[in-house]
């Protein structure tokens, strides 16, 4: 990460930095756009995923795409693999899809609806609020605590228009709450005349971009061919941003 900052004066080097070297006067630095490599290198990929996807507040979906007991989602958000779930009690949990005992995914469809999450390589099994139900070789042994292996749990948060969001800050409270950035975004007039439950997926579709690059295009063109839940969507992200 040095060098990224160093290109842009941040890195102590004083050549560049625009300050007076040696008695001659600052230089102005010509403005540059960002280096090609923060679009495509693994090294900076790396450190969004540890700076933004697992330390900020994501959209995910609505919740009505689970309205039942059992019924899963399963997303994949930059190399992290998340469920999403309803449990008995009614409650929408996210857990991260790896077994506690080898890491083997416990879900393995896209959606659907499960009693019990089971992994297929050892037998261990959870509920449906992520406690761990069956360690088979494990779960009579002296000492074992089946409530420390538990499914790691992931922050949810739903709206009031019932839009999941989610985030996976391993701490106990996040550092970043929903509020600070999306505070009172889901409670505007606007959205008053939708009732999203009304809605229902028609389908999905996935492409192989980087996710920085859609705010290099102009899009207001495109918002007279949108269908209103897709325009009300966009604009939950822009309302927040001021």
């Amino acid at each position: 990460m040095t060098s990224y900052l160093n290109y842009f004066g941040f890195g102590g080097d004083k050549a560049s930095s625009g300050k007076a070297v040696d008695g001659l006067p600052a230089k102005q630095s010509p403005v540059r756009a960002l280096p090609a490599t923060w679009y495509t290198s693994p090294e900076m990929y790396e450190f969004e995923r540890r700076a933004i996807f697992t330390r900020r507040w994501l959209f995910m979906t609505h919740s009505s795409r689970i309205k039942n007991a059992g019924d899963f989602l399963r997303f994949n958000i930059a190399g992290y693999d998340v469920i999403i779930n309803r449990d008995r009690a009614g409650n929408i949990n996210a857990f991260h899809n790896v077994c506690r005992h080898r890491a083997y995914p416990v879900v393995e469809k896209k959606e659907g609806n499960a009693r019990i999450f089971a992994c297929r390589y050892h037998g261990w099994s959870y509920g449906l609020n992520g406690k761990l139900a069956k360690a088979p070789g494990y779960q009579d042994l002296e000492g074992y605590e089946k409530e420390q292996n538990s499914l790691f749990s992931i922050h949810v948060k739903v709206d009031i228009n019932g839009f999941i969001w989610i985030n996976m800050d391993a701490k106990e409270t996040p550092e970043v709450p929903w509020e600070e950035h999306f505070d009172n975004v889901d409670k505007q007039e606007r959205y008053s005349e939708f009732d999203f439950d009304n809605y229902e997926l028609d389908h999905t579709y996935e492409i192989e971009a980087v996710w920085m690059l859609h705010g290099i295009f102009e899009i207001w063109p495109l918002f007279h061919a949108m269908p209103p839940c897709l325009l009300i969507i966009l604009f939950y992200a822009m309302s927040s941003v001021e």
